[in-house]
């Protein structure tokens, strides 16, 4: 199934018993054509677990339960409304990209993790080599 909606996009759930609250979404699964959210609007299910082992824990656990894609819109970050999805191609560095663009204001939707370091790890690297190059400047003086 085609869907406009990436992991880590804003969304506003438009149906439902969590109707007009905005999540976060944690996964897509594109065969079934359902989202799992994160958040405020998130539809949360019951389930009962019995324990595997005697140190184990049984009980109910409460998790995140699934919304069908065409329950929730994408939120712009430009114009701050949900959105539906549009589709241009743009050309960076002479190369052509298509990215998915707010239909209401025309602004490119990004998804929030693409601007965030990828992993612990990068960040962590980064540190580093902020802290290497502060001790060479000290050094220089």
């Amino acid at each position: 199934m085609k869907a406009n909606v990436k992991k880590g996009d804003v969304v506003m759930v438009i149906s439902g018993s969590t109707k007009d609250k905005q999540a976060t979404v944690a996964a897509v699964d594109y065969d079934g054509g359902r989202v799992t959210l994160e958040g405020e609007g998130a539809k949360k299910i019951k389930k009962h677990v019995k324990p595997k082992r005697a140190q184990d824990k049984g009980g109910i656990m409460e998790q995140s339960g699934t919304v069908h894609i065409s329950n929730v819109m994408p939120i712009c970050g430009a114009c701050g409304k949900p959105t539906r999805v549009g589709h241009k191609e743009i050309e960076e560095n002479g190369k052509k990209k298509k990215v998915r663009v707010c239909v209401k204001c025309g602004a490119v939707l990004t998804s929030p993790k693409l601007s965030q370091p990828k992993s612990i790890v990068e960040r962590v690297k980064k540190r580093i080599s902020r802290r290497s190059d502060k001790e060479k400047e000290k050094a220089g003086e």
